[in-house]
């Protein structure tokens, strides 16, 4: 371990840690089904939501330490961390999302958005308008607007590329306890409300749509993820993976995980040939999973659902690398782990749930 470089760079608030020669480890699991974890030296960073910008590079939230962690993996032996200190203490960074050689997050404890300017390692802030709002989802557009929804304010916010920052709430989102959005365009924004059992969309300067034909009353979308104009959602209320199917009878395809109380934390779509996968963690399970869906039908081609080598592992946030590395962070035992593809080395499904489409 090369020497923290903190006191060097006072101003950034960085801190760089590099690791050569420290294995991650590695456990078979499964016949062929390997992890490899990586241990990192924040005693209470407690990473939640990661992204992935390159194969084995990685940023995510670490709201136990005020701070954005980066880990650049080359082998599992060879390996760096950084850390990027927020401006402001007791910050909690939520959510994360990058754009144009910034990483963006919400500060969920500071009521601010931070941008990080990956170059200089420099964090500007951004006080949000309404106070104590408790952000948490953040999403990026090309056009550079930012948006961010709120759990307290039960707002949405968007900054524009010019800095204007506006916020507009809406007589159906009172008590929604919004958590995460995903921004389609320019005139579609959607909006996950648990607190209100919905999934909205929003048209910016018109109106929030109410998303209806889910499953059922106690359905609580809480993460999603987006292909094209179709977001992916999980429902932590009922424990489904849901797909948003315009055109079809009932709008939604619904895909139970066969386990209730799993604690579904986050989620992460990618096509891939002949079909899609869908990976989602299971936090209170202390399992990571993944679909793979028939590009057609729709139908589960195989479902594999994979237990995490030690208990208690609570993993929240999941991301794909463009390798196909599986990047999973994990809470509590303060790692962030690879699930290293093939994933298995056998065809058999651990189960094939049946699609709901009522």
């Amino acid at each position: 371990m090369k020497r923290n470089l903190t006191a060097l760079l006072p101003a950034l608030g960085l801190a760089i840690l590099l690791f050569h020669g420290w294995h991650g480890a590695i456990a078979a699991t499964q016949a062929g089904v390997l992890f490899a974890e990586f241990p990192l030296p924040d005693a209470n960073g407690q990473p939640r939501y990661l992204i992935a910008t390159g194969p084995g590079e990685l940023w995510f939230t670490l709201p136990g330490t005020s701070a954005i962690g980066r880990l650049v993996v080359t082998t599992t032996a060879d390996y760096a961390f950084t850390r990027y200190d927020t401006p402001t203490p007791n910050s909690q960074p939520d959510h994360l999302v990058y754009l144009d050689g910034r990483i963006w997050f919400t500060e969920y404890g500071a009521n601010r958005i931070g941008a990080l300017d990956i170059a200089s390692g420099q964090i500007t802030e951004y006080v949000l308008p309404s106070p104590d709002s408790r952000p948490t989802g953040i999403d990026a557009l090309p056009n550079g607007d930012i948006w961010v929804v709120t759990e307290a304010a039960d707002s949405i916010v968007r900054r524009t590329v010019t800095g204007a920052m506006t916020e507009f709430t809406d007589p159906l989102l009172i008590g929604a306890l919004l958590s995460d959005v995903e921004a389609e365009d320019e005139d579609t924004i959607w909006l996950a409300a648990p607190g209100r059992n919905e999934l909205y969309s929003y048209w910016p300067n018109r109106a929030v749509k109410l998303v209806k034909n889910f499953p059922g009353p106690l359905s609580k979308p809480y993460q999603i993820d987006r292909n094209l104009n179709r977001p992916w959602i999980i429902d932590t209320g009922q424990d489904y993976i849901g797909r948003f199917a315009p055109g079809t009878l009932t709008l939604w395809r619904w895909y139970p995980v066969n386990a209730t109380g799993v604690g579904l934390a986050d989620i992460f779509y990618r096509n891939v040939p002949g079909g899609r996968q869908v990976w989602f963690t299971e936090r209170d399970a202390n399992r990571i999973s993944q679909m793979t869906l028939d590009g057609t039908t729709g139908a589960i081609s195989q479902f594999w659902r994979q237990p995490l080598p030690e208990s208690d592992s609570l993993p929240t946030g999941v991301a794909v690398d463009d390798a196909g590395t599986v990047w999973i962070a994990l809470s509590g035992r303060n790692k962030i782990m690879a699930w290293l593809a093939p994933y298995y080395d056998f065809p058999n499904q651990l189960y094939l749930p049946a699609a709901r489409y009522d």
